[in-house]
């Protein structure tokens, strides 16, 4: 043995080299000689790494693990993170419907409000006109009437005028009396 630390399979490999290369013992084909002392000490050295090489197995197997357990909890990170954004995501499509659908009503609700706004506005104007026109209808009933007196009140004036200026030209009528008389007349 060379005294440095072999591993187990290196040890296990020496055994059946020397298993291989022994001698057949002299009376039996299927028994052969090897040296005590040297298979002694390969199998203290077997005994001695074999716990460092199970320690080593062990700590591969537990390394494993580990890592397939901190990639199970990454996945199910990752999991938990896709349905959180998914949720995120229909909860915003929800809201984004919700909203779209209040949007709708108030828009409905405003079209319907100013139809009632513009048929109101209408009945007012409609109402406005009406008072307008029965105040005009008045005002010319009223200005007709009042045409009507004034004009028969006028044309007794005239009439007044007329007999007063026949009398005043004692009984004659206008024919031969020019603009020059009436001023002769007015000058008396």
């Amino acid at each position: 043995m060379d005294g440095s630390k072999q591993t187990i399979t290196n040890l296990i490999d020496e055994l059946d080299g020397m298993v291989e290369d022994a001698r057949s013992a002299m009376f039996a084909r299927n028994q052969i000689m090897l040296d005590r002392g040297i298979l002694e000490d390969l199998i203290a050295d077997m005994r001695a790494n074999l716990p460092a090489e199970i320690k080593q197995a062990k700590d591969i197997v537990n390394n494993c693990n580990r890592k397939l357990k901190e990639a199970s909890n990454q996945a199910q990170v990752i999991v938990e993170k896709a349905n959180t954004e998914a949720q995120q995501l229909t909860m915003e499509h929800e809201i984004t419907k919700l909203a779209q659908a209040e949007a709708e009503r108030i828009i409905a609700e405003a079209n319907e409000e100013a139809k009632k706004l513009r048929i109101g506005a209408t009945e007012y104007i409609k109402d406005i006109f009406a008072r307008a026109e029965t105040v005009l209808n008045e005002s010319l009933n009223a200005y007709t009437s009042q045409s009507v007196e004034v004009q028969n009140f006028l044309s007794g004036e005239v009439n007044i005028i007329l007999k007063v200026r026949q009398d005043l030209m004692g009984g004659r009528s206008d024919e031969g009396y020019s603009d020059e008389n009436y001023d002769d007349y007015d000058e008396q």
